[in-house]
């Protein structure tokens, strides 16, 4: 956002998609600045690898990929993530 304020460019003249949806991600996208951004689940990221952890230290076998998926977060659906 700092490099399309410094070449003067106007809100929406250049599509800006983030990563992580922060909380000035969220604002940023509110207020039209930024087009989206591409949200992660770290709780459930959390939750999973300690359940993979202590599967695995039991001996069980655990996928050597697991998947908490994302989201796109735009103006449509903010709240969600509010």
């Amino acid at each position: 956002m700092q490099a399309v304020k410094a070449a003067k460019k106007q809100p929406g003249a250049i599509t800006v998609v983030g990563f992580d949806a922060s909380p000035d991600e969220l604002t940023a996208i509110a207020n039209g600045e930024q087009a989206a951004s591409v949200a992660q689940f770290p709780a459930k990221m959390g939750l999973q690898g300690i359940e993979a952890a202590v599967g695995a230290a039991r001996g069980e076998t655990v996928q050597d990929v697991i998947d908490t998926g994302t989201a796109i977060v735009t103006k449509d659906n903010l709240g969600q993530f509010r």
